[in-house]
């Protein structure tokens, strides 16, 4: 058996480098703001991102119980940019037209579809083909799927 050795450093030592560390990384923020830059920063006006770059949304599914307007306008009162669309609120039945119609509704709203589904899939070419040309008309990046495990053959026909 290999017995690997470690440095040793004390308690002591370790927090020592830490305040070191923390000191220098402070003082090289502040030797880094000029009183121009730091004006300029108070004036500008206040473009924070609450969510610090996490895409925040609604799944649709939520608002289940409302009508596609309301659900449209639920998710504009708490000042959300992206929505999950649920079939609850545009049928996998839906033609093409009325995919880009509702996907478009959101859009003309300021809500960008960032996703659709749960999507039940069966074991069956045409269910798939459907699932995945519903997202693809909504301009969707991701669909959130639950196929049935023996479809996974038609799923990787649908990759290739």
């Amino acid at each position: 058996m290999v017995r690997l050795k470690y440095p040793s450093t004390s308690r002591r030592d370790l927090l020592k480098t830490m305040a070191l560390a923390a000191t220098g990384a402070s003082l090289g923020a502040i030797a880094s703001k000029s009183p121009a830059q730091e004006r300029l920063r108070r004036s500008a006006p206040s473009t924070r991102d609450p969510f610090h770059g996490l895409k925040a949304g609604v799944a649709s599914y939520s608002l289940r119980g409302l009508k596609l307007d309301a659900v449209i306008k639920g998710i504009q009162r708490v000042d959300l940019k992206y929505a999950s669309i649920k079939d609850i609120h545009l049928p996998l039945a839906s033609t093409t037209e009325q995919r880009r119609a509702v996907a478009q509704q959101f859009r003309d709203a300021g809500i960008t579809p960032i996703s659709c589904g749960v999507v039940t899939m069966k074991n069956d070419e045409a269910d798939v083909r459907n699932a995945f040309e519903y997202a693809c008309d909504m301009g969707v990046p991701v669909m959130v799927c639950s196929p049935v495990l023996l479809c996974c053959q038609i799923l990787d026909k649908m990759f290739k």
